[in-house]
């Protein structure tokens, strides 16, 4: 049978549409035809672009001068001519046709922004969601061959609809996150790349080393340099220095998007990394201006929605003045004489 000869749906289809118009469509190409335009809307759609490439050059049909010529007379350097002038309008034909139809897909690109403070979700159209956190920038690119988003700065979780022969690509930064169908978190802050997995598999590959071959199953799992990841495992890559990877497993799934729960939590973090971290939800920057409490280890469970609850707890707990100016709040030890 035809398609178990071939997997990709452009080539199925040009070969369809060329047996039909040479007559050599067989009952049983027909019959496996019918099943697969009802498989997948995908299918028919291809199917009838093709068909619309062999209606272009109907006209040819009504050109006198074209039903009266013997191309069979091929020995005569007129005839030969003519010949090759069709069969070039028939390839520019067709050569437009699918470049205009490549550029319409591939300039069907939507870009998607979140202020500082600020969560959406957006629906992709093959059924998958993407869900952006605090000041994220990210495009999405659909086609019939490939699922492609750029995340440019942010944070997003993607929960992947599976699709065998669209694989979804994600790029940040200087890598490529490639799925079939999962649940994952990916990070990007110009400092470092983190990715965490909450269901399924991903595979991490370096984006400058990466050709994207939208069409293989195999460069989604295959055997290359990619970094594969389970439920549970976290990764951070750092995007200006050549080291290592660092790897981390969460037994509490739920940690590695709490965010979306608008919560945050904190185990044994010096007061530095937990006021970077806060720093992407507030909308005025958070200083420390006295070193002598940049590592006070602060754990806990702190409420995305409210900044200044937290700064007002962190108070109350630890040995710090909160101070607040209209463009930016600064944190100083009581002891300080600032």
């Amino acid at each position: 049978m035809l398609i178990d000869f071939l997997n990709n749906r452009e080539k199925v289809a040009s070969e369809y549409v060329a047996r039909l118009h040479s007559g050599e469509l067989t009952q049983s190409d027909e019959d496996a035809l019918e099943k697969w335009l009802a498989k997948d809307p995908r299918n028919k759609e291809e199917y009838e672009k093709h068909l619309n490439v062999w209606s272009l050059s109907a006209d040819l049909e009504d050109d006198e001068e074209f039903q009266n010529e013997d191309f069979g007379k091929l020995g005569s350097r007129q005839g030969l001519k003519r010949y090759v002038g069709v069969a070039a309008m028939l390839l520019l034909i067709l050569s437009t046709y699918l470049i205009i139809e490549n550029f319409i897909v591939e300039t069907n690109q939507n870009i998607y922004v979140t202020k500082i403070g600020e969560q959406k979700t957006i629906s992709l159209t093959d059924g998958s969601t993407v869900t952006m956190n605090t000041n994220t920038k990210l495009s999405v690119r659909m086609s019939q061959e490939e699922r492609f988003v750029t995340l440019e700065f942010g944070e997003a979780f993607f929960d992947v609809v599976r699709d065998e022969e669209r694989p979804f690509s994600v790029v940040a930064g200087e890598r490529t996150v490639r799925v079939l169908g999962t649940r994952f978190n990916v990070l990007l802050d110009g400092e470092k790349t983190k990715v965490g997995v909450v269901h399924g598999l991903v595979a991490v590959h370096d984006a400058q080393k990466e050709a994207l071959r939208s069409n293989a199953i195999d460069s989604v799992m295959g055997q290359d340099e990619a970094i594969k990841l389970e439920a549970g495992n976290l990764v951070t890559f750092q995007n200006i220095a050549s080291t290592q990877p660092v790897r981390e497993k969460y037994e509490d799934l739920d940690r590695l998007d709490e965010w979306r729960k608008q919560i945050i939590t904190f185990d044994e973090k010096s007061l530095m990394e937990v006021l970077k971290e806060l720093n992407r939800y507030s909308s005025k920057k958070i200083l420390v201006e006295d070193r002598d409490v940049i590592d006070l280890k602060v754990s806990g469970v702190f409420p995305l929605t409210d900044i200044d609850a937290i700064l007002e707890g962190m108070e109350h707990s630890f040995p710090v003045n909160i101070i607040r100016y209209s463009d930016r709040i600064v944190i100083v030890g009581k002891n300080s004489s600032s």
